[in-house]
């Protein structure tokens, strides 16, 4: 089986296995217990860029669409990763924030070969809407291997208490760390599903994201 996690707008220095002092026991223990790679780089610094690419395996400038939104419709001749895996006989579900990314509205394809698929922004009811199906799923088993995806929007919404330009860096921070906090928690109700498994039927498990945030550099906020 294999769970990836896609979060939102993530800062790799604020997170624990990059030595940052976000509290995210979760992904601490991931990190401690798996690989952490020192070198990863988000293929484009904008969500419509980076998340196909990541999920076709190709540059961003040779993903071909056109923008729709937020989002980019994709050029139906590429492949997406749930595409592949569901033709290799894996159940395929995606657990996604963004009606605009996923959803019917604007047929970009990223919820292509995502057999199950639940929009949800807030986090923790999306990962508890995830748990629900796979203890369902749970009751049914056909054999197959799981493929799941979720993609987390809190970080990315950290500035919602406004005026982040004339706060000092330290109370952004805090802002932008209470955000990582949070979607570490959604993180643990997901990962709560596989917790009674025995060791050899343990999920592989992905934690990614699709691009950081900027705290003034640059004079970008």
């Amino acid at each position: 089986d294999i769970v990836i996690v896609t979060i939102d707008t993530v800062r790799a220095d604020h997170t624990p296995p990059y030595g940052g002092s976000a509290e995210m026991p979760v992904l601490r223990e991931l990190g401690v217990r798996g690989a952490v790679f020192d070198y990863a780089y988000a293929p484009s610094n904008v969500t419509r860029r980076s998340i196909p690419s990541m999920m076709i395996g190709l540059a961003p400038n040779r993903v071909k669409g056109r923008v729709v939104g937020w989002a980019l419709r994709i050029d139906p001749r590429h492949v997406m990763l749930a595409e592949r895996l569901e033709a290799g006989g894996y159940d395929t579900a995606g657990f996604m924030c963004c009606e605009g990314f996923w959803g019917k509205t604007f047929h970009t394809g990223l919820q292509r070969g995502l057999a199950h698929l639940e929009i949800e922004s807030n986090g923790l009811a999306l990962a508890r809407r995830a748990k629900a199906w796979l203890a369902e799923r749970d009751k049914h088993p056909d054999g197959k291997p799981l493929f799941l995806w979720m993609h987390v929007l809190e970080p990315h919404n950290w500035t919602a208490g406004g005026g982040v330009a004339s706060r000092t860096d330290d109370e952004r921070k805090r802002m932008y760390d209470h955000s990582l906090a949070a979607a570490d928690t959604v993180l643990g109700e997901l990962l709560s599903a596989f917790a009674n498994r025995p060791p050899a039927q343990s999920p592989i498990i992905i934690v990614s994201a699709d691009h950081g945030e900027a705290f003034g550099e640059h004079g970008m906020f």
